[in-house]
């Protein structure tokens, strides 16, 4: 299920703004990218993850690589992780779901070969430059990458607004940390164990150069 972008005010700006995020991520070294935090058995080699921002931790290093780029998605209301999602030619990421049913997953194309698109339940949507494309991630999707030439997306989760049914006691609970059982503390700590990992990967690519 894919919602109208245009039903969400940060769409406008954003999509408005993609000639200079694409000029801030085409200057970042793809070997920044750190590989995305696994659920065994789905996420492929060639998938990769540069962050921003998780669950309320700013990661200051990557945000400066990218400040205009950074500062826009920290105006996103609601925003609760963000960064950019990198992918190789020729990947298939099977059909998975996520677990959270309180957020909306948002993807913008950032620098998109043709051939890029992603499934959501029976709708298929081609990825373009510029362009953003939101869905709920709790529902069965897939995601084919280009026969040729990397994919970039700036990507971020965002509280489910409150017009859509079914969600409001699950997104009480989450606010409240007792969402699967985890506590607050549980999910910053998380959020700055990525960090530290992303920051020794900047850190190693600086000592060999």
């Amino acid at each position: 299920m894919f919602y109208d972008p245009q039903d969400f005010p940060f769409t406008a700006k954003l999509e408005a703004h993609w000639p200079v995020i694409r000029q801030e991520v085409e200057k970042i070294p793809k070997e920044a990218f750190v590989s995305w935090p696994t659920q065994e058995g789905m996420f492929a080699p060639g998938w990769t993850l540069f962050g921003f921002y998780a669950f309320g931790r700013r990661y200051d290093d990557m945000c400066e690589m990218c400040p205009q780029t950074s500062a826009l998605v920290a105006e996103i209301p609601g925003m609760m992780v963000s960064g950019l999602s990198s992918m190789e030619a020729n990947i298939h990421l099977p059909p998975h779901v996520g677990s959270n049913k309180a957020v909306l997953r948002c993807h913008m194309g950032v620098m998109v070969p043709e051939g890029c698109r992603v499934r959501v339940l029976d709708q298929t949507r081609p990825y373009e430059e510029g362009k953003m494309l939101i869905f709920d991630d709790t529902l069965e999707h897939e995601v084919w990458s280009a026969p040729e030439g990397r994919r970039v997306n700036l990507i971020f989760d965002i509280w489910k607004p409150w017009r859509y049914p079914g969600h409001r006691w699950t997104r009480l609970k989450q606010r409240l940390g007792m969402a699967l059982g985890v506590k607050r503390s549980d999910i910053r700590n998380i959020a700055d164990m990525e960090y530290e990992r992303q920051k020794q990967k900047l850190k190693e690519l600086q000592t060999a150069s």
